[in-house]
């Protein structure tokens, strides 16, 4: 399942990337000082953006160190030797903000697909060349970054769904690897001038239900 393993990746990397690989420039004198975020028990919360959510206890959650491996990884098999877009996945991961990245079976698993539910947020202040005026926005260019990718990727008319009581844009997407059917779902909202994002990944109508579970945890204040 090694394949697998290495979709998994790019598909946990397209969602990092976010749409400022496209092109754009970035505003580095722009500071703000939010919140990333406390894990209590199996409670995440951000009084920022004000949400928790409930992780299964058996689910593992990445360490930080863990987080910095696969986005290195993931540069690799995004950038591979083009130095343009070396430069703009380096200025993605500055105004990326990765606050929780949860996984059923540990990053070293291989025996088949590992689900997963990460939350990140991307400072629009910092953007600059795009107009995001809503999640939908956000999306597009989301989708447009995927497709740089070169994976076979199908996607979705974007629609929306009611999370936690608050409305978010969904992009949908799937590619199949032979082996397995991979979808995503990118759930993308604006909020203090971030695009916060909820992504979730699963294989098959078991892990499905298990990620639904979390999203359907997940609450605003």
């Amino acid at each position: 399942m090694r394949q697998a393993k290495k979709v998994l990746l790019l598909v946990l990397m397209v969602s990092l990337i976010m749409s400022v690989i496209v092109g754009c420039s970035s505003k580095r004198d722009v500071e703000e000082v939010i919140s990333m975020g406390a894990l209590e028990g199996n409670t995440f919360t951000n009084d920022y953006f004000g949400f928790f959510v409930e992780i299964p206890e058996e689910w593992i959650i990445a360490s930080e160190e863990e987080i910095a491996t696969i986005t290195n990884a993931g540069k690799d098999l995004i950038v591979g030797e083009d130095e343009e877009k070396e430069k703009e996945y380096d200025l993605s991961m500055e105004q990326t903000l990765n606050m929780i990245f949860a996984f059923k079976y540990p990053l070293s698993y291989t025996e088949g697909f590992n689900p997963s539910f990460l939350t990140m947020a991307e400072n629009l202040d910092l953007l600059t060349g795009l107009t995001i005026k809503d999640g939908a926005d956000y999306l597009a260019n989301m989708e447009e970054v995927i497709k740089l990718t070169g994976m076979p990727y199908v996607f979705k008319e974007v629609y929306t769904e009611n999370i936690g009581g608050r409305e978010f844009h969904v992009l949908e997407s799937y590619v199949d690897i032979g082996v397995a059917k991979i979808i995503q779902k990118n759930y993308s909202a604006i909020i203090n001038k971030y695009a916060l994002v909820f992504s979730v990944s699963y294989s098959n109508e078991a892990e499905e239900m298990e990620v639904k579970e979390i999203l359907n945890s997940l609450k605003f204040q």
